[in-house]
Parts: structure tokens; C-alpha cells; sequence
């Protein structure tokens, strides 16, 4: 009964951070979604200082972005070519994230052999 359990967990661990994942790449990768989502998300709702004359001041708990979404100001990468300014300014987030993802994968799996041998 522990092993049902604990699996149930991790399964919503686990498709918890694939969608959120996946609508993070949405959000920032997708070519005019991400420049629209960038510049409207960060730049005005937050009051983000993003000019390439002086230091970013955009903080999101306490962590500059500016320079990652400094990015998707760029005349033609911004627009065009979002999915190559998403891999610059969040490859190690994303890398994390899916990193996280396959974990909880793990465990899920780790907690259906448990079962199956409890079940026997």
C-alpha cells in the first residue's frame, strides 16, 4: 500500500514538472510568443530597466534576469530566432529542470517495482 502511494506522489511530482517544463519552453521559446511573453512579463509588468546603456534591474526573487531577457530585445533574435536566445539565456535552468524531471521519473519507477514485488 506504501509503494501505491509513494508511486502516486512521484507520478504528480513528475507530470507537475513536465507541464510546468513544457510551458516554460512555450512561454520563451516559441519565436513570437517568447518575445511578446519577454519583453510584456518582465520588461512592463515588473518595471524592468532594460537598456543596453546602463546595468539590468530586473529582479525576480532576488536574481537579476536582465541579461537573459536583454536577449529577446535584440532587433532579429528577439523575434526570429527566440529558440537560440531561449538555449543562451536558460540552458543551465533547463538543463536543471529536465535533469529534475528524469529523477522523478526514477522514483516513480523505483516505487512500481516495490509495488509489483509487495504485490507477489
Amino acid at each position: 500500500m506504501k509503494a501505491f502511494v509513494m508511486k502516486n506522489k512521484w507520478n504528480m511530482v513528475f507530470y507537475f514538472l513536465l507541464i510546468t517544463f513544457l510551458l516554460f519552453v512555450l512561454a520563451f521559446a516559441t519565436p513570437v510568443i517568447g518575445f511578446f511573453s519577454a519583453k510584456f512579463l518582465f520588461v512592463n509588468e515588473l518595471g524592468c530597466n532594460m537598456s543596453s546603456f546602463s546595468q539590468s534591474s530586473c529582479f525576480v526573487f532576488g536574481v537579476d534576469i536582465g541579461d537573459r531577457i536583454r536577449m529577446y530585445n535584440a532587433p532579429f533574435i528577439g523575434l526570429l530566432a527566440t529558440p537560440i536566445a531561449f538555449f543562451i539565456a536558460f540552458w543551465e535552468v533547463s538543463l536543471l529542470w529536465i535533469t529534475l524531471i528524469f529523477l522523478a521519473k526514477v522514483m516513480v519507477g523505483k516505487y512500481e517495482r516495490e509495488g509489483e514485488k509487495n504485490d507477489i
